[in-house]
């Protein structure tokens, strides 16, 4: 049988053994930075992601629905790199945003 139309629209239902994880990297001068991010959750299938700053944790099982906001993220080398990790079929992120807490 031939498939005519992709599964990239689904949720997913047959995959097991897929490492659910997204990274960014921004290149951003030296300095001091607070990560704002919103998560959701249409489909029923994208619950409390963990997100990592440059290694360390910013959020643990994230909320969503709900805007969240960072403490502090010193940015010594010139790249803010996030990783955004899941056991559920998918992360939904809908922004990210990066401000300079001058």
């Amino acid at each position: 049988m031939v498939r005519i139309f992709p599964l990239h629209y689904t949720k997913n239902q047959y995959e097991s053994g897929v490492a659910r994880n997204l990274q960014y990297s921004f290149e951003l001068p030296e300095g001091e930075y607070v990560v704002e991010m919103y998560f959701t959750d249409p489909w029923n299938c994208s619950k409390a992601p963990t997100v990592t700053a440059n290694g360390e944790a910013i959020f643990m099982d994230a909320a969503v629905n709900a805007v969240l906001t960072s403490e502090v993220i010193t940015v010594t080398d010139g790249t803010l790199t996030l990783d955004i990790t899941s056991d559920d079929l998918c992360i939904n992120i809908c922004y990210i945003r990066i401000i300079f807490a001058a």
